[in-house]
């Protein structure tokens, strides 16, 4: 559940850069503009109090730049919506929690205390602004609200996702990765103005490549020396080439098929991709195998997590928007106005 509540809060955090305009000569000063920025269940929520909770984060995350007003301005900026959308979430799931009697322990409490500030509570509390009974109130809001999205929505997820819709999707990725033949290969291309020269270059790299046995890199190369690199004679070797069946021209699939792995084709004549010169080919193929799509077996976990995560994302968008619907948040743009950071 901490992971879930990490996504949460990081799908903005990788935005910030606190790199960013922290090289002026003149070190600008932040300003909190302070105000109630909305109130729940009688609770107002201050822009102070999203401030210390992003603290939190920028303590966890970026340390050093937590003095850097610059810094600081930039990650409050890009984040105060969302902690402040979640912080009104939270306040609902509080809410609701009060109906189900979810109770937390001091124990439980103080081990995630314990856990998020280090052994020296006290010292780093200070550090970014915030006392006990305030880290106390906050770990213990975060708690509940992990217990109310399990039993909410975790749980249903995870309980929804049947054997049926598994083999479902398994069936649709063997639609879009069918069987399919792969050819391992590469080509030897010769191109001359004079087409009679082309055709002999080519039978004479096929011969060398038949009796020694050389590569076409280096059948290539000996062509280009006896053809005392002729400028208008171009020989070129691809870099091998790894293609499903469906992914070859025409050209060079019915060369292929003519091969055994291991063997080089003999000379052919093809037009080239401009459809008006002539190019003498030479292929060499590699290998040819037949690729299946992954058994069902070890794709079964993969496609069963997706389907989980799916339905999760799914039940709490619903979840949410029924607690502010019914609460009266489901129009929250009057926020989007307000700017409580500004650097002078």
């Amino acid at each position: 559940m901490n992971l879930f509540l990490i996504c949460l809060t990081s799908l903005q955090l990788f935005a910030f850069n606190p790199l960013q305009n922290t090289s002026d000569f003149h070190e600008p000063k932040l300003k909190i503009n302070n105000r109630i920025l909305v109130t729940v269940m009688n609770k107002p929520i201050t822009v102070l109090d999203v401030v210390k909770k992003m603290n939190v984060i920028l303590e966890q995350n970026y340390p050093e730049y937590r003095h850097i007003d610059s810094a600081r301005h930039q990650f409050y900026s890009q984040q105060w919506k969302t902690i402040l959308y979640q912080m009104i979430d939270s306040e609902l799931m509080l809410k609701d929690a009060e109906k189900l009697e979810i109770k937390l322990s001091d124990a439980e409490i103080r081990e995630e205390i314990h856990s998020r500030f280090g052994p020296n509570i006290m010292k780093s509390l200070s550090s970014i602004g915030i006392s006990y009974d305030e880290a106390k109130k906050m770990v213990e809001s975060d708690l509940l609200t992990q217990r109310m999205l399990w039993y909410r929505v975790h749980s249903k997820a995870l309980t929804n996702v049947v054997p049926q819709e598994i083999k479902k999707s398994y069936q649709d990725y063997v639609c879009k990765n069918p069987s399919s033949d792969v050819w391992t290969y590469e080509v030897m291309s010769i191109k001359s103005k004079a087409e009679e020269t082309g055709s002999l270059l080519a039978g004479k790299a096929f011969d060398m490549l038949s009796a020694a046995k050389l590569g076409l890199k280096e059948a290539a190369l000996a062509i280009k020396n006896e053809s005392n690199k002729d400028a208008n004679i171009q020989i070129t070797v691809s870099d091998l080439i790894m293609a499903k069946e469906y992914e070859l021209s025409t050209n060079h699939k019915d060369v292929l098929k003519t091969l055994k792995t291991g063997q080089y084709s003999e000379p052919v004549e093809q037009i080239g991709k401009n459809g008006k010169e002539k190019v003498f080919r030479v292929f060499h193929l590699i290998d040819h195998d037949k690729k299946e799509p992954e058994k069902f077996t070890k794709l079964a976990d993969q496609f069963k997590d997706k389907l989980i995560q799916e339905k999760i994302n799914d039940f709490n968008k619903n979840y949410l928007t029924k607690l502010r619907s019914r609460y009266g948040f489901n129009d929250l743009s009057q926020i989007e106005k307000i700017e409580p950071f500004t650097l002078e």
